[in-house]
């Protein structure tokens, strides 16, 4: 009795023929890092922040700010204003307080504006409880 090997394997031959054509480099050259790369200081960052908030992408502002943390770059205060402005007009309340948070972390503390816009969002996502907690 003979089996055809495709039986047993099912669809693992177009898995491995999938993984093969995959670059695994560990590390990129400057030139490429250089290309992906769209912003190299805390002003192209701003404008980053300011273009995704106006597009109504505000589920990408996180990465934004990720990739800034790891370019070594320091958010200001006017940077994470516009992340957690930015995350009000998307209703992302978690990521809100995750700014607020990072922003406590980095040793600048949260001015009033920041405390009216976590207030107003609070409102917007109708969760009342944690506007009253929030300071």
């Amino acid at each position: 009795m003979k089996f055809p090997l495709r039986s047993i394997l099912g669809a693992w031959p177009a898995v491995i023929r999938a993984l093969g054509r995959r670059n695994f480099a560990a590390a990129a050259s400057t030139e490429e890092y250089a290309k992906r790369n769209y912003a190299n200081n805390v002003s192209e960052y701003n404008t980053v922040v300011a273009s995704l908030t106006s597009q109504r992408r505000g589920y990408l502002l996180r990465d934004v700010y990720d990739d800034m943390v790891l370019d070594g770059v320091q958010p200001g205060r006017d940077v994470f204003h516009s992340l957690i402005v930015g995350t009000m007009k998307s209703a992302r309340l978690q990521d809100a307080f995750y700014f607020r948070d990072e922003m406590k972390a980095m040793g600048l503390v949260p001015d009033v504006a920041v405390y009216n816009f976590l207030i107003s969002m609070c409102g917007k996502c109708k969760n009342s409880d944690q506007a009253i907690q929030v300071g």
